[in-house]
């Protein structure tokens, strides 16, 4: 098993081929297709948790046609455990111009969900080199994503994509991309900020 770098930075992985014929084949069949039926969107960036009640609670960015950074909206869907069955469709974040990207979910020990997602207001993109008015975002839903509020903002400026983490105590651990995409920074945002919504 070799990387084999690219032009342009992509790295591919590759098997030799006597490694090849030892492998199984695919771990499983293709369960479900989650998101994709509405015609002109396009789907990227997803993210799945599996739920108190043993759902999947899957979100990505619903895009206008495939562009980064455009209209873009944060999407979530419920399925069954398996994955073959999901429910309709819900912009859970919908802010017009804005740019809405990037998002990632963690389950705490309560059930309660959290997700983070970034903002970028309109003609604003995370490389220009003046850009105040960029925040990534946080919230939280308490009913397995039927509602959700917000609860926090890591930071406003130019940040790029991030991870998160549950820590002792339920705090929720953001590590992320930040200061012009030159550090990684790693935030907290505490358990009683979020019980609290």
């Amino acid at each position: 098993m070799t990387f084999r770098w690219m032009p342009a930075g992509l790295c591919f992985l590759t098997i030799q081929s006597a490694r090849a014929a030892e492998l199984p084949g695919p771990v499983r069949e293709l369960a479900g297709i989650a998101f994709g039926e509405q015609e002109g969107k396009g789907y990227r960036i997803p993210a799945i948790v599996r739920t108190k009640s043993e759902r999947l609670s899957a979100f990505c960015e619903q895009r206008v046609g495939q562009d980064y950074h455009a209209q873009n909206d944060i999407a979530m869907k419920s399925g069954d455990y398996g994955g073959k069955t999901w429910g309709a469709l819900h912009k859970l974040a919908h802010e017009f111009g804005n740019c809405l990207i990037d998002p990632r979910a963690v389950v705490l020990e309560g059930g309660r969900v959290i997700l983070i997602y970034k903002r970028d207001p309109q003609g604003i993109h995370a490389r220009n080199p003046v850009h105040t008015k960029m925040a990534e975002l946080g919230c939280a839903s308490k009913d397995e994503g039927e509602t959700w509020k917000s609860v926090a903002w890591i930071q406003a400026g130019g940040f790029a994509c991030s991870c998160l983490v549950v820590l002792t105590h339920g705090d929720v651990g953001c590590f992320y991309e930040g200061e012009e995409c030159r550090k990684i920074n790693f935030a907290i945002i505490p358990n009683a900020t979020v019980e609290g919504s």
